[in-house]
């Protein structure tokens, strides 16, 4: 592939790409396959492989792509939240905070 070197990691993305093409609209390309010969599913399935890898080409050497912009998120220090129910303090915090605010109530938080 134009001067990729094929991981076996990229070679299982592109290969379950292809059977999702194949697979997609209820197996739409199965059932409009003409079988002429005992090659029809071959051709099928090469013809999938390969437009999925060209896809796949296109999107990764995209102009709009800067790869010198790409940070990888090992070096970032994040910070994550405490354990517990995050979603019910966000949602107290940026929900019925604002809402008691608006109405008067205090608000312990």
């Amino acid at each position: 592939m134009a001067g990729v070197s094929p991981t076996a990691g990229l070679l299982e993305d592109l290969f379950q790409e292809s059977l999702a093409r194949i697979l997609a609209k209820d197996i739409r390309a199965l059932h409009e396959l003409e079988w002429l010969n005992e090659g029809s599913l071959r051709g099928l399935l090469q013809s999938t492989a390969a437009t999925a890898s060209q896809d796949w080409l296109r999107k990764e050497f995209s102009e709009k792509r800067d790869r010198n912009k790409e940070e990888p998120l090992s070096g970032l220090d994040l910070v994550l939240p405490a354990a517990g129910n995050l979603s019910s303090t966000l949602e107290q915090k940026n929900f019925v905070g604002p809402a008691r605010e608006v109405s008067g109530e205090s608000y312990p938080g």
